[in-house]
C-alpha cells in the first residue's frame, strides 16, 4: 500500500511539514508587491500616491513619485536640499530641549493638562464666540494664496477654492476651545513626541534622509488623529479617491480624482506624463528638475569659489616664497661683504697722493 511504510507519527510530521510549507507559500504570495517607480497606466499612478500619502508612507511615495534614477539623487543630496538652519543661540537650544522634557517626561499629560487648562477657560471665555468670525476672514486671504500660485493652472486654482470653500466652512462650526477636545489633542502631541524621540535641538539639525521620512510620518499621524478629534478624518478623504481618465495621446495624459470632503465632492486634475515606460506626475518631476538644478548651481559655485579660494592662498604662498628667497639673498650678500680677508691675502696699497712743496712755503 501506499502508507504502508509510514508510522502515524511519521505520517503526523510529513502532514504538518506541508501544511506550514502551505502557509508560508501563502503568506509570501500576501505578501505587498514591491513600490514601482511611477504607474503602468496615468491612473494607477495617481492611485498610488493617494494611497501613499493617506498611509504617511513618505519614502515609498518618493520612490514612487520620481524614476529609480532620480530617486537615487534625491536621497544622495537630501541633507544639500533641506538644510536646517544651525544658527539657534545657546538660550534657543536650552528652551527647546526644556519644551520637549516637558512634553515627555513621565506623566506629561496631567501636568501639562494642569497647566495649560486655566489658561484655556480664560482664553475660552473671551474669544468663543469670536473664533468663528477669525476663521471666516481667513478665506479671502487663502483664496488669494491660491491666486497668486504658479504651481496651479486656472482649472486646479478653481478646485482649490472649491476646497478652501469647504474647508472654512467646516472649520467655523467646530468649538476649537472645548475643553474634552482641547485635552485629547494635547495627549495627542504628548504621544507624537514621544514617538519622534528627538530630545535636543542638534538631533534635529542632524536628521538624515531615512529620520527624515520617520519623522514626516510620524507628524503626519499626529495630524490626522488631531482633525479626527474634531471630525474630520483626512485619511478617510485621500482614501475616497476615484481618478478618472480625462485624455491621453500616449506621452502625456490628464487625469481628475475626485474626493469626499466632508460630505461633498471635489476634484484634482493632474498632468501625467510617460518617462521609461512608465508614468509619473508631471509638476512632481518639474519641482525635482528644478530642486536639482538649483544644486548644481550651488555646486558649481561652491567649486568656483574653493578654486579661487586656493589659487588665492598658492598666490600668496608664492609670493611669500619670492619674498622669502630675496631676503635670504640679501641676507647672503650682507653676509659676503662683512667677510674679513684671510692673513694669506694682502690688500693691494692704496695710492698716495703727494703734494710738491715749493721751497720756502711753509708747511701745514
Amino acid at each position: 500500500m501506499l502508507f504502508s511504510n509510514f508510522t502515524p507519527s511519521r505520517f503526523t510530521l510529513v502532514l504538518l511539514t506541508g501544511l506550514l510549507g502551505s502557509l508560508w507559500v501563502s503568506s509570501c504570495s500576501q505578501q505587498p508587491a514591491p513600490i514601482q517607480p511611477g504607474g503602468a497606466t496615468p491612473q494607477a499612478a495617481a492611485q498610488e500616491s493617494w494611497r501613499l500619502l493617506a498611509a504617511g508612507d513618505f519614502d515609498n511615495l518618493w520612490k514612487h513619485a520620481l524614476p529609480a534614477k532620480d530617486y537615487t539623487a534625491m536621497r544622495a543630496s537630501w541633507k544639500a536640499e533641506h538644510p536646517i538652519p544651525q544658527h539657534l543661540s545657546v538660550a534657543d537650544r536650552t528652551a527647546f530641549a526644556k519644551a520637549i522634557k516637558s512634553l515627555t517626561e513621565k506623566g506629561a499629560k496631567s501636568q501639562l493638562w494642569a497647566r495649560f487648562e486655566p489658561q484655556l477657560l480664560a482664553f475660552r471665555k473671551k474669544y468663543r464666540t469670536r473664533i468663528p468670525l477669525m476663521i471666516g476672514m481667513a478665506e479671502p486671504v487663502l483664496d488669494s494664496a491660491v491666486g497668486r500660485s504658479a504651481d496651479l493652472n486656472s482649472a486646479q486654482k478653481k478646485q482649490a477654492r472649491a476646497a478652501v470653500k469647504i474647508l472654512v466652512a467646516w472649520a467655523t462650526q467646530q468649538d476649537w476651545s472645548n475643553p474634552v477636545h482641547v485635552r485629547k489633542a494635547l495627549n495627542i502631541v504628548v504621544e507624537t513626541a514621544r514617538t519622534l524621540n528627538i530630545q535636543t535641538a542638534d538631533q534635529l539639525e542632524n536628521l538624515n534622509y531615512v529620520q527624515s521620512m520617520h519623522v514626516y510620518s510620524v507628524l503626519w499621524d499626529g495630524l490626522l488623529r488631531a482633525l479626527h478629534t474634531y471630525g474630520l478624518s483626512l485619511d478617510q478623504v485621500l482614501g475616497s479617491a476615484q481618478v478618472k481618465l480625462l485624455s491621453n495621446d500616449g506621452n502625456v495624459a490628464i487625469v481628475q480624482t475626485r474626493f469626499e470632503l466632508l460630505g461633498q465632492a471635489i476634484t484634482v486634475n493632474s498632468t501625467m506624463i510617460r518617462q521609461d515606460k512608465r508614468w509619473f506626475d508631471q509638476q512632481t518631476l518639474k519641482r525635482w528638475q528644478q530642486t536639482r538644478a538649483q544644486l548644481a548651481r550651488a555646486a558649481s559655485i561652491a567649486r568656483a569659489t574653493s578654486i579661487a579660494r586656493a589659487a588665492s592662498i598658492a598666490r600668496a604662498a608664492s609670493v611669500a616664497r619670492a619674498a622669502s628667497i630675496a631676503r635670504a639673498a640679501s641676507v647672503v650678500r650682507a653676509a659676503t661683504s662683512l667677510t674679513p680677508v684671510r692673513p694669506d691675502t694682502q690688500a693691494t696699497p692704496a695710492t698716495v697722493r703727494t703734494v710738491a712743496v715749493s721751497k720756502g712755503a711753509k708747511g701745514y
